[in-house]
């Protein structure tokens, strides 16, 4: 299958696009406001989620809607898949996290947290699908192991800006974007000792995204300051 990406406006169609060619595949309908969307890793699967409530799941091969995740009481802010499509991990204002098995559409651990509600918030999953790490702006950055209860803090001393949440390809470390009072630095965390293991300055506008390179040396970062910065991450 060719790379694939989507784009959408304002309207209730998302396009998709052959990223080699620059070529338009097609579209689809939606329906309502939309939020935030994540591929599968292998480039089969889109998940949709916002204001509706649900999250849609997408065939990307046929176009065509092909399950919903039902659970939330709240716009869902985030979504996000695991490393082999197993699971899907969301984030609502409904103030819970919630993990979903893919092929059954069901929801299969979730968590509540009160300090949710109506924050920008951003999702992701480790590798091994053992966590969930979660960001609120305001309201901090977070890790949930999937088999407790409750999320804890990655570090109380996160700025209330945090966004964009990455696992390392190993687990052992995640990082996040803090933005706050002219600063835009890129964080890093060791996962089991919630210590900072790198802080790394360089951008002068917001951050928008980060990525690690599959052998988890290298992390990238994209601004709105017009440039992406490549970072030593081992």
């Amino acid at each position: 299958m060719a790379s694939v990406g989507w784009t959408a406006g304002l309207g209730e169609r998302a396009a998709f696009w052959d990223l080699s060619a620059g070529n338009r595949l097609g579209a689809i309908q939606l329906q309502g406001q939309h939020n935030k969307c994540a591929f599968s890793s292998d480039g089969t699967l889109l998940a949709v989620a916002g204001a509706q409530k649900t999250i849609a799941l997408w065939d990307i091969k046929t176009r065509k809607q092909v399950g919903t995740f039902v659970g939330h009481s709240g716009n869902v802010a985030d979504v996000a898949f695991s490393k082999n499509a197993r699971f899907l991990a969301s984030i609502s204002s409904d103030n819970t996290v919630r993990l979903w098995d893919v092929a059954s559409r069901q929801q299969v651990a979730a968590i509540n947290d009160t300090e949710i509600g109506n924050t920008a918030a951003y999702i992701t999953i480790s590798p091994n699908e053992t966590m969930v790490g979660y960001t609120m702006s305001p309201g901090g950055f977070k890790l949930w192991r999937v088999s407790s209860a409750t999320a804890s803090d990655i570090d109380s001393g996160v700025h209330p800006s945090a966004s964009s949440p990455v696992f390392s390809p190993d687990s052992r470390r995640i990082a996040c974007v803090e933005q706050s009072e002219g600063k835009c630095v890129v964080r890093i965390f060791d996962v089991e000792t919630r210590t900072e293991v790198a802080m790394l300055y360089g951008h002068d506008n917001a951050i928008t995204s980060l990525a690690y390179s599959p052998d988890g040396k290298t992390l990238a970062s994209c601004s709105f300051d017009k440039t992406v910065r490549i970072w030593s991450a081992a």
